[in-house]
């Protein structure tokens, strides 16, 4: 299995970010929080338990909204492009 690892600590606080090249998964695992999986299943970027129950989801549909899914699959949140791009100046500032 090919994957890249990299530990990030925070005090006390500590997890485990890997990503496998062969299945596309990013993986979280903390010492404080239950572990996570993200995938990409068709146009959707699914995140996932150690089980693989879905923990919510997002999509871009044609208009360059982002739609947040809960467990059920159901709509939750909708950003604008505006928003988005407002994130994305906001956290790229931060690094």
């Amino acid at each position: 299995m090919a994957a890249n690892t990299k530990q990030i600590q925070d005090g006390k606080s500590e997890a485990t970010v890997s990503f496998n090249d062969q299945s596309k998964q990013l993986t979280i695992s903390s010492t404080e929080k239950p572990t996570v999986t993200v995938e990409k299943q068709g146009n959707m970027i699914v995140a996932k338990d150690q089980s693989g129950k879905i923990l919510s989801a997002s999509l871009k549909n044609e208009q360059g909204q982002v739609l947040v899914l809960n467990q059920k699959l159901e709509l939750t949140k909708t950003y604008s492009p505006q928003e988005i791009q407002a994130m994305k100046a906001r956290y790229s500032q931060q690094q």
